[in-house]
């Protein structure tokens, strides 16, 4: 939800002589206010990478797990042996379009 946020407000965000490719749409100071809101957003964004990075290192260290390598490689090791798919055909390519719609649509 906030990176959708962040990127809306970027859309129409319009100061310090940089500008949106939608800021042209709205009032200098609506543009300005896009502007303020988009640069809290991006510190928000940056505590809540910190808190994700802080927590799975805390899970991996107390559940023994390395959910590191599992969440790079896309399988995790099962206790009683060999690996668990973590992905599945269709949630990969949900992921896939969704992401490729989402860059459509900041180039649009």
């Amino acid at each position: 939800m906030v990176l959708a946020l962040l990127i809306a407000t970027g859309l129409f965000a319009g100061d310090d002589g940089e500008q949106g490719p939608l800021a042209h749409l709205t009032g200098a100071w609506l543009a300005d206010a896009f502007g303020e809101v988009h640069e809290g957003l991006n510190a928000v964004l940056w505590v809540l990478v910190g808190v994700h990075i802080a927590a799975v290192v805390r899970i991996s260290f107390f559940s023994g797990d390395n959910l590191i390598r599992a969440m790079w490689t896309g399988r995790k090791e099962n206790t009683v042996g060999g690996d668990i798919p973590a992905t599945s055909i269709l949630g990969v390519t949900l992921s896939v379009a969704i992401g490729v719609a989402a860059v459509l649509a900041v180039v649009w």
